[in-house]
């Protein structure tokens, strides 16, 4: 289980490895784990088409613009950082630098929620034949006691 009523950090590196056009790439801390945009609590990164958006869900979806687009071409490998702080925001940093928040509380988890997972997935679109992959490396996730 995990509870959005504390603090909480997840920090890694994030890479993906191939794109095409249609195909969303996700990673998610969710109390499910199916793939797709972010339905239940939870929050996480949404990569389409190699540009990167932040998601969350509380009691309902919220997406920001994150203004990154991730060089696939060299195989670029960000410092992600995805701070909580539970029922005021959900920010995202990228190499350091907050490239998104969230502050509306619908949009904000709150709650214990089981069954949580970390999720990484791939939805490859229609007529999409490249061998796709996301990449977590060194991660660390941090949760107030």
């Amino acid at each position: 289980s995990f509870n959005f009523d504390k603090e909480f950090f997840l920090i890694g590196n994030l890479s993906q490895l191939r794109t095409h056009s249609t195909a969303v790439a996700y990673l998610q801390i969710k109390g499910a784990g199916t793939h797709g945009d972010i339905a239940t609590k939870g929050f996480g990164v949404k990569i389409s088409n190699a540009a990167m958006y932040g998601e969350s869900y509380g009691i309902a979806r919220g997406t920001v613009d994150l203004s990154k687009t991730l060089d696939i071409a060299n195989r670029e490998c960000i410092q992600l950082i995805i701070h909580h702080i539970p029922g005021t925001s959900i920010t995202w940093y990228i190499y350091g630098s907050q490239a998104g928040q969230i502050t509306n509380t619908d949009h904000i988890p709150s709650g214990v929620q089981f069954a949580t997972r970390l999720v990484l997935s791939i939805e490859d679109g229609v007529g999409s034949t490249e061998n796709i992959m996301l990449v977590l490396m060194q991660s660390k996730i941090w949760q107030e006691l």
